[in-house]
């Protein structure tokens, strides 16, 4: 009698433990709930809300079939989606134009505006599940697939961490995968100090943060169309004018 009580008390035990175990991993688990796409962009959305302006000085090193070439530029940027670049020295090949629609992710100041940067990309804004970039756990928004546009949004933090989307650039067909790391505060909100961009037709770009200004007045005039990258100088002159907007911002903001 005493022996059947015994093994009835070993057996109770054993499945009070394998129940706590899969109680333990039912909770663990990093897919038991996932965030609907709206709350992940409002989320997202307050890290870039206080931010009307950027003046970003980076140091960019571009890998293609003609090699390895390294410069500097200066990037000023404007709520909602103007924006103008400056290459900082004498490049050779300032020509090349490359999608970088992905700046547009740090003025979606609201949910709205980060929801249709994605509706243009094609990010099916229906599909979120988990995933990880670089160890990281994130939340995917759109389709698994390696050929399907997504946004990876970090779950500790909501800040974007992987963004493929389709080139607007007309002719072209590339997709643009790009990496954000090393995140710091910047006055109110957030911004990555380094970046990595590239694509399938063969080339990569890498960008290391120098210097980065938030909400300081820029003049208007110096920007060109929406979505527009600078032309190597025309003339002289042109360089001249190039040469004081840099040390104008350098002066004023630092280095």
């Amino acid at each position: 009698m005493m022996n059947r009580f015994h093994k009835a008390c070993r057996l109770l035990t054993c499945l009070t433990i394998l129940f706590g175990l899969v109680v333990a991993a039912g909770v663990d688990r990093p897919d038991a709930y996932v965030l609907p796409s709206e709350q992940l962009l409002q989320f997202m959305a307050v890290h870039f809300s206080k931010f009307d302006t950027l003046v970003v000085k980076h140091s960019l090193e571009r890998e293609s079939g003609e090699g390895v070439q390294n410069f500097e530029e200066i990037l000023i940027m404007k709520n909602p989606d103007l924006f103008h670049a400056e290459i900082g020295d004498s490049f050779a090949n300032q020509n090349r134009v490359v999608d970088r629609s992905y700046r547009m992710l740090f003025f979606s100041s609201t949910r709205s505006r980060a929801a249709n940067l994605l509706r243009e990309a094609g990010v099916d804004l229906d599909k979120v599940s988990y995933t990880r970039v670089d160890g990281t756990i994130a939340y995917l928004i759109g389709d698994r697939g390696p050929e399907s546009p997504k946004l990876a949004v970090e779950k500790a933090r909501f800040l974007p961490l992987f963004f493929v989307y389709p080139s607007s650039l007309a002719g072209s067909s590339e997709l643009i995968n790009v990496t954000f790391r090393d995140y710091r505060q910047v006055d109110q909100g957030w911004y990555p100090f380094e970046i990595l961009c590239s694509s399938g037709k063969g080339w990569a770009e890498r960008y290391e943060i120098r210097s980065i200004q938030a909400n300081v007045p820029v003049e208007p005039s110096i920007f060109l169309k929406p979505h527009e990258e600078s032309r190597p100088a025309e003339s002289p002159a042109k360089d001249e004018k190039i040469d004081a907007i840099i040390e104008m911002f350098e002066q004023k903001y630092g280095q």
